[in-house]
């Protein structure tokens, strides 16, 4: 075979391979030692164009200050709630140089992506734009405020070294919940046809104590909540001040050590009813692989979605290791079983 014949052959497996699995994601995660969790561009965007919806969801001002993550995730809104943005946006990194932030926000003039079923009442959508010419492996950033750091005592990190992706130690995490799914009528449904063994998403998880007020509460933010009885590797118990934490050693039937809070499309997974014929596609599997990505009590803090089998376009994401648990005849949460 000639050389022509040869690089011509290359070129049209190449493109055959992109018709089939599209251009690639186009952002990725990377888990920085010195600046945690940043998002990079995977590919060339142009100012205006959508880099991501993201599901607003109100949160009890009383949940936000309890000692815990959630204040690091969530903004203003009004004199009893803040706004916690479910999606991508979620994780973008703040920047203070108006030069270097290349992302902003809006509310969404769209229909609403999710209407809680606890309340009947629809999310308040936020919509990520590109606000300059973005390269490939450039970082992503937003401005979160003036005072968002000094409210929350925290000093900005530094990250002029992360402006790009140039950091070779840090491998990328995998999975793109952009390239494989989208919500449709508050459903995470298969956008094309993905493999058995495919990551479709990582997502960072939040762990919030199973207070007896956060157990007991009803509305939008305990809507999107998963809960997990115990760790075998938590060596600490999780307190919040002013509150009964509901332990797994408890006597409640309740039974849960801590709340989840899923970055990303994590909350909108699908999961087991007990229906006849339903079928679950999707497993959720806690990364313990890098020491780096433990908290302090020695919880992952990275959670993968993997396809258990071949899923079709169309088909709803469910998870088969979630459970619901159907509380007072009016309310199911998502149990993970193991």
């Amino acid at each position: 075979m000639s050389i022509y014949k040869l690089t011509l052959t290359i070129s049209c497996l190449f493109i055959a391979i992109l018709a089939c699995n599209g251009r690639g994601c186009d952002y990725y995660f990377k888990d920085h030692e010195d600046l945690g969790l940043s998002v990079y561009s995977g590919h060339i965007f142009e100012s205006f164009e959508v880099f991501d919806v993201g599901v607003g969801v109100p949160v009890p001002l009383h949940f936000v200050y309890s000692g815990n993550e959630l204040v690091n995730y969530v903004e203003g809104y009004n004199s009893t709630h803040a706004l916690l943005t479910l999606g991508l946006g979620m994780l973008l990194n703040h920047n203070e140089n108006p030069s270097k932030i290349n992302i902003r926000k809006y509310l969404s003039e769209d229909p609403p992506l999710l209407t809680f079923p606890s309340n009947h009442e629809p999310s308040i959508d936020i919509r990520f734009e590109y606000s300059a010419s973005i390269s490939r492996g450039d970082q992503l950033f937003v401005h979160y405020g003036e005072e968002w750091f000094d409210e929350r005592g925290m000093t900005m990190l530094d990250t002029t070294k992360h402006l790009t992706d140039t950091d070779n130690s840090s491998p990328k995490i995998p999975g793109c919940i952009k390239e494989y799914a989208a919500l449709r009528e508050g459903k995470l449904v298969a956008k094309r046809d993905v493999r058995e063994g495919v990551t479709v998403e990582t997502v960072r998880a939040i762990f919030l104590p199973a207070t007896s007020t956060l157990v007991n509460y009803r509305g939008p933010f305990a809507d999107i909540l998963w809960w997990v009885k115990h760790f075998p590797s938590s060596t600490a118990s999780v307190t919040a001040a002013g509150d009964a934490t509901v332990s797994a050693s408890s006597s409640s039937t309740l039974d849960f050590s801590h709340a989840l809070l899923l970055s990303g499309y994590g909350a909108f997974y699908g999961m087991r009813t007990g229906k006849e014929g339903e079928s679950s596609n999707v497993e959720a599997r806690w990364d313990y692989e890098v020491p780096g990505r433990l908290t302090s009590e020695g919880l992952p803090r990275l959670l993968k979605f993997v396809a258990t089998r071949p899923i079709q376009k169309g088909e709803e994401l469910i998870v088969g290791n979630v459970q619901s648990d159907t509380h007072d005849n009016s309310y199911s949460r998502r149990i993970m079983v193991k």
